[in-house]
């Protein structure tokens, strides 16, 4: 175990400024698996699902009822939000006409290994499909297909990240490790062990 390993080890267990609005009743209603690491001064939201070694930088604001797949990995000042504000009732201002009755309801799915880049909004109610990638400061406002890389305000497809054959073989190593094929052994390597093999 390198000296690295170890001082991210620690602040899995000591993170410091960040605000987990699940606490309260400690990881009531969370899933969150092994290698979770979350930046300094970050909000995340009830109802936060993650995967193995999720990493959320930052100043990011993570919304209620967010599914974070394996792998995923989201850079700093990432904001998933909206439908947080009832604005069309014509005899209440919006600031006091409170939130949708689904507020607490819409999910947000990001599946393994989507990479989010820095300053990225993402509107809640929004699917982003295994292995996609997010430029830097983009707007999603729209579903993301698997594979596939998006950017701009609001985001647009840009191209795919691999090609047909590299995204079977990556798909099936996926899926392979969701199964319990592999062992992740490092947060910070590509370091696997194949479960059956003593390599």
């Amino acid at each position: 175990m390198d000296i690295f390993f170890l001082y991210r080890k620690l602040r899995y267990y000591f993170p410091s400024y960040i605000k987990f609005n699940m606490f309260g009743k400690l990881f009531k209603n969370q899933s969150v698996q092994k290698y979770l690491l979350v930046g300094r001064y970050t909000t995340i939201e009830k109802g936060f699902v993650s995967g193995v070694c999720v990493q959320i930088g930052a100043y990011s604001y993570i919304a209620p009822k967010v599914k974070i797949g394996n792998f995923g990995l989201l850079s700093d000042h990432v904001n998933i939000i909206g439908n947080d504000h009832i604005y069309n009732n014509i005899t209440v201002p919006t600031t006091l006409a409170g939130r949708p009755s689904d507020y607490l309801e819409l999910e947000t799915i990001l599946e393994d290994d989507v990479w989010v880049g820095h300053g990225v909004t993402i509107m809640r109610g929004v699917h982003l499909g295994e292995g996609s990638i997010i430029a830097s400061n983009s707007v999603v406002t729209k579903d993301v297909p698997a594979y596939s890389i998006w950017g701009g305000v609001p985001a647009k497809f840009i191209k795919m990240r691999f090609k047909d054959a590299e995204i079977v073989q990556h798909r099936q190593f996926l899926k392979d490790f969701r199964d319990g094929k592999y062992v992740l052994l490092h947060d910070n390597k590509a370091n696997f062990k194949k479960i059956g093999s003593d390599e």
